[in-house]
């Protein structure tokens, strides 16, 4: 028998390489198997060794997406900037210089479905969460230090509290953010126009409310203006900004 055109991890790939232009073609709702296959010149039988189901496709490309995502948040924790510098520079991002598809946004919002996750393959939804997982466990080794070299001060007792406050304060604060400004976006094509308002300036609203909240935990250095300043050029010097 002649060898396989493509590797199982090519034909992979190919799939979900096709799967991001039919989207990006029709949506995240009407794109099609066949289409998929089409794009990526594999037969369905192909297809389906990878993908069982539309969920399945969706699922994969939040995998791709968060990888990517973790990739980036992992590059801004390592800035030479202090603790609450870096947690802010989550917010002062532009999203169009970090997404991986144009979609990413929307696709967020569609992966935290439960019934998306019950319908779509174990063996993805389990990819999908060891992603979140590791960079939560990063995240928490990480402030775990600060807290050891005197950088955060609190009491060993209360740190894991703190800790959960802090990544779960965050994430849900940038989370919510951007979920609230693509919708009104996405609503605003068939009414008054709404522009994105990225990149935020330094003295946003938002980004003041994220400073803010930041600045209530014992830092040893606050977040001041100056470095509020230092953050953004960072990020722009990144591309992330």
């Amino acid at each position: 028998m002649p060898a396989p055109k493509y590797t199982p991890q090519e034909q992979e790939e190919r799939i979900l390489a096709a799967a991001a232009k039919c989207i990006e073609a029709t949506s995240l709702l009407d794109f099609t198997m066949a289409s998929i296959a089409k794009e990526a010149g594999l037969s369905m039988g192909s297809i389906y060794k990878h993908i069982q189901s539309k969920e399945d496709v969706l699922v994969a490309l939040a995998t791709k997406m968060n990888e990517n995502l973790v990739a980036v948040l992992v590059k801004v924790l390592e800035l030479p900037l202090t603790m609450p510098e870096r947690l802010l520079a989550f917010s002062l991002m532009t999203p169009e210089k970090y997404r991986l598809y144009p979609f990413d946004e929307h696709l967020e919002m569609l992966i935290g479905n439960e019934a998306i996750l019950k319908r779509a393959s174990r063996g993805w939804v389990e990819k999908v969460m060891r992603i979140d997982q590791s960079f939560e466990e990063y995240f928490v080794a990480l402030v775990c230090r600060r807290v050891e070299d005197g950088e955060l001060k609190v009491a060993l007792a209360d740190r894991d509290d703190v800790l959960e406050e802090i990544l779960v304060s965050i994430w849900a604060m940038n989370v919510g953010y951007n979920q609230v400004v693509f919708q009104r976006h996405a609503r605003s094509l068939v009414g008054e126009p709404i522009a994105l308002p990225f990149p935020l300036a330094p003295n946003d609203h938002f980004v003041n409310a994220v400073r803010r909240l930041l600045n209530t935990y014992p830092w040893r250095e606050p977040i001041s203006d100056e470095g509020v300043k230092k953050t953004c050029q960072l990020l722009e010097q990144q591309g992330l900004r």
